[in-house]
């Protein structure tokens, strides 16, 4: 198909439209990128596809699929050996495991067979599906149960802990010592416990200086009773960072050994989210699916342009827009619109060419029951704005260039749409 005419139907606004009620980041995209299909077989499945996700709408039965982002960046970076994932990173899979999982239900239901034959081949990974939830939380931290030894390992720093503050909460509560005091809480700083100790007295309890407040008048001490605990803390923690970092590893690991089924059922989820948004547009809009021909016929009834109908709800006018009526191809292949300025001819050619375009990448189109689409090889267009010669050459050079190009490309099977001819 031509790219030139995909642009000035402006085709990508009404797949925004239609992407716009995607649940995913892929499936949004693969909405955006629909392109007339070259085979007819591929179009009436599509469309089948398409009415059967419709069905499943109008009976109030959503697909279950989940919101995920776009995945190939995570799934090039886990492809090396030995590469691990951050735990967000990780949990970004369970949403498209979920979707997998949901999905797969409709594999064995006779009413949508076409659906059914597309998710049938989803793997849904449950097992990777529990490693990661069992391991990860929502927030991305590593929970203790990832395995035995991060749960005996947080077991110590919380014992640590406890004893670190009792201590420094005893000498606290030292009566000799409270004129040394800047304060009397417990601190953290460079990941050892200490108090807040007046500069000038920091010698009267004994210690290790950690850090000063900004103001220069606090220093902070962690004292020497609790200094082998804090090495202990010190020695835990790097235990643990040590054990997180095998439990991503596993997890990483366990994703690259079915990297290549998970990209599967990416794919298929994408492609069923796709359908659903799709779906969705035709449920909005109230269309129907289209017949495909191979006779070179075309019958639109009710025809109805997307964005004049997008444009005109926003005003609350929807009920004015007026349908298109259209048949060619039996006695005549071709068709004359003429008639007088801002009656609407443009918008015939436009929704013409949009309502082929749509109905041969397998959409439902916004006409009524009945319409018949023929199977085109091309479509090629040129609609401009309406100038003269001697307004713009650069405008009429342009056309002229325009349709030298259509009659070099066009063969049999092309629909041709040219906007002010006569100029």
């Amino acid at each position: 198909m031509d790219e030139h005419t995909f642009r000035i139907l402006e085709y990508d606004k009404i797949l925004e439209m239609a992407a716009a009620s995607a649940v995913t980041a892929p499936g949004r995209d693969i909405v955006q990128r629909t392109k007339p299909l070259n085979n007819i077989a591929d179009i009436r499945q599509q469309i089948s596809l398409v009415s059967e996700c419709r069905r499943l709408l109008s009976e109030g039965q959503p697909l279950g699929i989940e919101h995920f982002e776009n995945l190939l960046t995570l799934f090039q970076r886990i492809r090396p050996r030995d590469a691990v994932l951050e735990p967000l990173e990780l949990r970004s899979f369970l949403p498209l495991f979920y979707s997998a999982l949901n999905l797969k239900i409709w594999s064995n239901n006779p009413s949508y067979r076409g659906l059914g034959t597309i998710v049938s081949q989803l793997i849904t990974h449950p097992d990777i599906r529990k490693a990661i939830d069992a391991a990860i939380d929502r927030e991305g931290k590593i929970i203790d149960e990832a395995s035995q030894e991060l749960s005996y390992i947080r077991k110590g720093i919380r014992s640590c802990e406890s004893k670190i503050k009792r201590t420094l909460e005893e000498i606290l509560k030292q009566k000799e010592l409270m004129p040394y005091m800047q304060d009397f809480y417990l601190a953290e700083r460079n990941n050892r416990w200490v108090i807040p100790v007046k500069r000038d007295f920091k010698g009267n309890i004994p210690g290790i200086v950690h850090d000063i407040s900004n103001t220069g008048e606090t220093v902070y001490v962690e004292p020497y009773p609790i200094q082998h605990l804090g090495n202990e803390l010190e020695s835990y923690r790097a235990e643990e960072k040590l054990e997180e970092y095998r439990i991503l590893k596993r997890l990483s690991a366990i994703l690259r050994e079915h990297l290549h089924e998970i990209e599967e059922d990416y794919n298929i989820v994408a492609r069923a989210d796709a359908l659903q948004a799709i779906a969705g547009f035709s449920e909005q809009m109230d269309m129907s699916p289209p017949e495909i021909n191979e006779k070179g016929y075309m019958k639109i009834i009710r025809g109805r342009h997307p964005l004049l109908w997008k444009s005109l709800r926003k005003e609350n006018r929807a009920s004015d827009l007026v349908p298109l009526e259209l048949e060619i191809g039996r006695d005549n292949s071709c068709m004359v619109i003429t008639g007088s300025n801002a009656g609407g001819k443009t918008v015939a050619l436009k929704t013409i060419g949009v309502l082929n375009l749509m109905a041969l990448g397998g959409m439902h189109i916004p006409a009524g029951a009945g319409t018949t689409i023929p199977f085109l090889q091309r479509i090629l267009a040129d609609i401009g704005d309406e100038q003269s010669i001697e307004q713009n050459l650069s405008t009429f050079s342009g056309h002229i260039t325009r349709i030298s190009e259509i009659i070099r490309q066009s063969r049999a099977h092309t629909l041709v749409i040219i906007d002010e001819l006569g100029t």
